[in-house]
């Protein structure tokens, strides 16, 4: 999760917001994604979970729901 301007975001979301507004535009103004850029929280979290995901600490979906049914998470 990430907050911003009092609002949790799933990060994954938020990322792709980001993307598709450089590659087709959005409704998310070019201030909003300064903004959200210029937080140095969100780029820790980002580059730590661009580590993660290069580190292979990623789980998927099917691997969480097992984690969960087995009392692991």
């Amino acid at each position: 999760m990430v907050g911003y301007n009092g609002v949790n975001y799933e990060l994954e979301s938020v990322l792709n917001l980001l993307e598709e507004k450089n590659k087709h535009g959005s409704s998310i103004s070019e201030t909003e994604i300064q903004q959200f850029e210029a937080d140095s929280k969100i780029r820790k979290m980002t580059a730590c979970s661009e580590q993660d995901i290069e580190q292979g600490k990623v789980l998927s979906t099917k691997e969480v729901i097992e984690k969960v049914r087995n009392g692991k998470i």
